[in-house]
């Protein structure tokens, strides 16, 4: 009898050390678990902070479309004065001064955004901040506070304007072209005297007064090399 208690004494004694070295490794096998949880970073937050930051942006006006050695049938802004008109083998010419506007892609102004760049006038400008309104995008605050402001128009594209709404002409250049038979233009720069024409023997006349020929108010069109209409408008 007391061999057979001995016996069940020493089976309960090795069931119970089973089940502490159980309980052990159960316990050190989750504490390896909680400490590999807590080295191991949230796979979002590994994700969010390895995503490299979007690339800041330099948006340039595209590529400019008038070449004036080439200039021979064409509608541009231009500019002239009395000293301008001259005659050459009994034919009227005029040296015009030429013009032209920065104009953007719209898709490219659509996606502008703070802390891209833009081209304006050939210099660099970083945006920080961008309003659109009233079909006007305004970078920086606007032309009044040292920025730009961008428009559209029927063209599908953006340009920049300035404090009267008017395109920013930049000048281009020079070029001297004759004055076609049958030149005519078309006046309406007096508001109260509205869609007037005049003939080339006028011109001389017209440009040494007011409100005279500038980028804003005057568009010629030439024509086989030769200008054959003035379109004058109205500027405040």
């Amino acid at each position: 009898m007391k061999k057979v208690l001995a016996i069940l004494l020493a089976l309960s004694v090795l069931a119970l050390s089973a089940c502490a070295a159980k309980q052990a490794n159960s316990d050190t096998q989750k504490d390896s678990n909680t400490a590999e949880t807590e080295q191991q970073p949230d796979s979002a937050q590994t994700a969010e902070t390895q995503q490299p930051a979007q690339e800041a942006k330099r948006i340039e006006p595209l590529p400019e479309s008038l070449d004036l050695n080439a200039l021979t049938d064409a509608t541009v802004a231009a500019s002239f004065g009395e000293e301008d008109i001259s005659e050459k083998d009994g034919k009227m010419e005029i040296s015009l001064t030429v013009y032209d506007y920065d104009v953007y892609d719209m898709v490219d102004i659509s996606q502008l955004a703070v802390g891209d760049t833009i081209v304006v006038n050939g210099k660099d400008m970083v945006v920080a901040s961008r309003e659109d309104k009233d079909g006007f995008v305004t970078i920086n605050g606007g032309l009044e506070q040292g920025g730009v402001d961008l428009t559209s128009d029927d063209s599908g594209v953006y340009y920049a304007v300035d404090l009267d709404d008017a395109k920013s002409y930049h000048e281009l250049g020079k070029i001297t072209v004759p004055v076609a038979e049958g030149f005519v233009l078309t006046d309406n720069s007096d508001p109260d005297h509205p869609d007037e024409t005049y003939a080339a023997s006028d011109l001389a006349k017209l440009a040494a007064s007011e409100p005279g020929f500038t980028a804003n108010n005057t568009l010629a069109t030439i024509e086989h090399g030769e200008l054959t209409v003035l379109a004058r408008s109205y500027t405040p």
